[in-house]
Parts: structure tokens; C-alpha cells; sequence
């Protein structure tokens, strides 16, 4: 998709810059943030709205659309009409059109309370700079929502569970998945959301190095 930007602003709490695109199909209501780290880092994606158009074909390498997804680990194939979630192992899985796809903010979200929370933040961060110091930076987190009655969603990579707890503030259970390639080191995971038992939200970690 194509995208104008039409504001930026410095974020209470981050110093981490943030932008803000739109889609520029007219009546598109589409819109997306983007926070990047100061050294041209991509630190966050959050998508609202869906796109109410089919794909536009001249924008399949548009370095706007393809690279903001392939930042945050995931593909966003340009000869199909759907955007990829991810397969996992010996599970129904199905494949969701662009109009029944939302993105949501999970800012809120306490990493700690997920399991092998400190491994996971280990395999996810690289010293950023000159070792004087320098903070650690993250590969983005993804968080899509959608609505289905199944769990599981196609989006082209294997999963293993390897956990489900629940979390505070959601009675509905959250399973935990990373992929199965050897020395990939994205993980996943999957929950119901509280106020809507169709709402499936999968929050993705990492970049996908296969």
C-alpha cells in the first residue's frame, strides 16, 4: 500500500521519535505509527483500520509498505490477497483478507509476565553501539487482531507451543509459540481478547532470519 505521512511527534515517557502515515487511497481510512529508535531503528508498528480497497499492483515493492513488514518479521506477499499470520504444527489453520484485519496497541503489555520471559529478551536484543553504555535495542513487536473462531492462522512459518498461562485482566488463556526453525529466534503468542471471545490477538517477537 501506499502511505503519506502526515505528522510526527515525541512521545511522554520515550525518546524515541514517532510517525504517522495514512493510506493515500482516497476515503482509505486506514492509518499506521511508526517509532524508531535514534539510530534509524524501527522499534514499533501499530496499524488501525483496514483498508477498504484492493491492493494497489504498482506498490509490490513500494519501500514503504514491503520494508515496514519486513522489519517487524513478518511477509506481506505481494501476489496474494491476504496478509500472512503464521502456521503452526498439526492444527486447523485458515487465511484472513486484508478487510478483516486490525492492528492494535499493546503498549500496555507487561512482558515480564510472559514465560521464559528473560530468555526471550536475551535471544531478542543486541548491544546498539560502543559498549561505553549504550542501550539495548529490540527487534519490533507486531500485534494483529483479528476475528475468527479458530486459534490458529496461517501465515506461513511451523510454531511449537511451549507454554499457556493466564494473564491478569483476561480470563481467556494465552499459549506461547516459537518457530521451529533451528536458530530462529521469533516467538508468538495467542489469546482471546477479553471483551470479545471472536477477536483473536497474535503478538509476534523478532525477525525471522530463514
Amino acid at each position: 500500500y501506499n502511505w503519506r505521512k502526515y505528522g510526527q511527534k515525541q512521545v511522554k515517557g520515550s525518546e524515541n521519535p514517532r510517525s504517522y502515515y495514512k493510506c493515500t487511497f482516497p476515503s482509505c481510512p486506514t492509518k499506521k505509527k511508526v517509532e524508531m529508535s535514534l539510530d534509524g531503528q524501527i522499534t514499533e508498528i501499530v496499524y488501525k483500520g483496514s483498508h477498504n480497497h484492493p491492493k494497489p499492483q504498482s506498490t509490490r515493492r513500494s519501500s514503504s509498505s514491503s520494508s515496514t513488514f519486513h522489519s517487524g518479521g513478518l511477509d506481506h506477499h505481494g501476489s496474494s490477497d491476504s496478509f500472512a499470520i503464521q502456521q503452526e504444527d498439526n492444527t486447523t489453520s485458515g487465511s484472513l483478507g486484508d478487510d478483516e484485519l486490525s492492528v492494535i496497541s499493546r503498549d500496555e503489555e507487561d512482558c515480564g509476565s510472559e514465560p521464559e520471559a528473560k530468555r526471550w529478551k536475551g535471544e531478542n536484543e543486541t548491544n546498539g553501539g560502543n559498549g561505553n553504555g549504550s542501550k539495548t535495542v529490540r527487534e519490533p513487536r507486531i500485534v494483529v487482531q483479528t476475528t475468527s473462531d479458530i486459534d490458529i492462522l496461517d501465515d506461513g512459518y511451523r510454531w511449537r507451543k511451549y507454554g499457556q498461562k493466564v494473564v491478569k485482566g483476561n480470563p481467556n488463556p494465552r499459549s506461547y509459540y516459537k518457530c521451529t526453525t533451528t536458530g530462529c529466534p521469533v516467538r508468538k503468542h495467542v489469546e482471546r481478547a477479553s471483551n470479545d471471545m471472536r477477536a483473536v490477538i497474535t503478538t509476534y517477537e523478532g525477525k525471522h532470519n530463514h
